[in-house]
């Protein structure tokens, strides 16, 4: 059996694509842990607390002076392994089986990404990804001509003049873009930066900023690598100026999920399927987007492949019918007269993490449905008036509630979503086995004393206690979990 995209290079109306001159480029800007408020840039019209009110962006001011700002902009998910998945394959982290941080994606390795897809409608296409990856595949099974496997640990570089990679990171960027420049070529780049992510990093000047405004250490330090941040994706915009390719790329701007701590007006946070969990800055700039727009209809990162796939010049009606994005092409076009065609029109977010609160949500048009999955207790919110969501509208909703409450179940169903209970059986499986490989590892170590030279059973003690360590603390993580009773209320 011939795959979606095997089939999809076949299709005659590629042959009639758009022209290698007017492909648009993409470059994706996606950051670590940035949340809603983020940013200098009022996400919300008319709503002044949707906007940091000490941060400095003036970069992405900039952008959302060229493009359109999304005030209902959503990650795919309130972490970041599942939501990174999610958005490379265009399918929720729920039809992925991949729900929470931990785990890896369900998928095969013919499936659509955003590489692919973009590849399918010109061949031409440069695909990179640089800096944070997480996610199920690598970034050459993904499709990506170059790219690089970062993780959290990558990114924790203290060095004064390069801050959490954030400037190195726009240097091997802007190098990418000239080279396609010169050559000719369309190109999709993704730069996913490691900040805004724990442990903060900061230029020195920068820093300096903040604290002689009397803040304390740790908000300061935050504040300036969000500046810093900023700065790098400055760099990064000035090269499409100097090149003239402003015009004919599209650049987006967003985040992997909320922000810790608090989010507020939003409620939760990273890690919760509340609002501030969710929403995130998103802003688009590129062909035929009207300047200085806003648009106000939800839309989330798994709606990315099915755009960028329009955009390239490739026709939505033959994307693949498991995608569970819709293109926003018209969107970007029309704003709020615009359109999204998804099979699934509502946005559904599951999140059974046991370590925290386990969580399902369902958002359709203004109205927002949560379920904590302990309990099966769901609230009713309408999202137009209490961006908060503290107002429970259930009793006063019922057909609203029920209606939304049977599109959450259905979906789950349909896609085999993972339960609570099999995402913790399935941990503890994971866990003891862990446990038995380190106590097999320990014991050999430790049988291993008796003829070993003096240094070497120091070397061979030391690394058994280590070893027993892990263990106690696996064994802690179990039982924990199995003691959690936290509930989203």
């Amino acid at each position: 059996m011939k795959s979606h995209l095997s089939i999809l290079l076949l299709c005659p109306f590629l042959q009639a694509g758009v022209a290698l001159a007017t492909s648009p480029n993409f470059v994706l800007i996606y950051t670590d842990d940035q949340g809603w408020l983020d940013t200098s840039v009022e996400m919300m019209s008319g709503r002044v607390d949707s906007k940091g009110k000490l941060c400095r962006t003036p970069n992405l001011e900039r952008l959302a002076g060229r493009g359109m700002t999304f005030s209902n902009g959503y990650a795919c998910s309130p972490v970041c392994s599942s939501s990174r998945d999610s958005l490379l394959f265009g399918k929720t982290p729920a039809r992925l089986h991949h729900s929470i941080l931990m785990g890896k994606a369900r998928h095969d390795p013919s499936d659509w990404t955003i590489p692919r897809a973009i590849k399918a409608v010109h061949a031409d296409y440069v695909c990179a990804h640089l800096g944070k990856w997480d996610s199920t595949p690598t970034p050459k099974a993904a499709g990506f001509d170059l790219g690089e496997a970062g993780s959290n640990g990558t990114g924790d570089d203290a060095s004064p003049e390069n801050p959490k990679r954030i400037f190195s990171l726009a240097r091997k960027a802007n190098g990418f873009i000239e080279k396609q420049a010169k050559a000719g070529k369309p190109f999709y780049l993704r730069v996913s930066h490691y900040a805004i992510h724990n442990k903060h990093f900061a230029r020195p000047e920068t820093l300096r900023t903040y604290k002689e405004k009397g803040l304390d250490d740790r908000q300061a330090l935050r504040l300036a690598m969000i500046e810093d941040l900023d700065a790098g994706f400055g760099l990064l915009l000035d090269k499409l100026d100097s090149l003239g390719l402003s015009k004919s790329t599209f650049v987006i701007f967003t985040s992997d999920n909320g922000a810790q701590g608090s989010n507020l007006p939003l409620r939760g946070g990273k890690a919760w399927a509340w609002e501030g969990g969710l929403r995130v800055p998103l802003i688009v700039s590129g062909p035929g987007v009207p300047k200085r727009s806003r648009c106000d209809l939800p839309v989330v990162g798994w709606d990315f492949l099915p755009t960028f796939f329009e955009l390239a010049g490739g026709d939505a009606r033959n994307l693949p019918k498991e995608l569970d994005g819709g293109s926003l092409a018209e969107v970007l076009r029309k704003g709020n007269k615009g359109k999204v065609s998804r099979g699934e029109q509502s946005l559904v977010f599951h999140y059974p993490w046991f370590v925290k609160v386990p969580m399902s949500s369902i958002r359709l048009g203004k109205h927002k449905l949560v379920r904590d999955l302990r309990s099966g207790t769901t609230r009713l919110f309408d999202l137009s008036k209490d961006i908060g969501e503290s107002n429970d509208l259930t009793a006063r909703l019922p057909e609203v509630s029920e209606d939304l409450k049977a599109r959450l179940d259905k979906y789950l169903e349909e896609v085999g979503a993972e339960t609570l209970k099999e995402v913790l059986e399935k941990n503890e499986r994971e866990s003891l086995a862990k446990i038995e490989v380190w106590r097999a590892q320990a014991d050999k170590l430790l049988s291993s004393l008796k003829d070993a030279p003096e240094a070497e059973r120091k070397k061979r003690t030391t690394e058994a206690v280590s070893l027993e360590k892990r263990i106690l603390q696996q064994m802690d993580s179990i039982k924990r979990m199995r003691a959690n009773r936290r509930t989203a209320w």
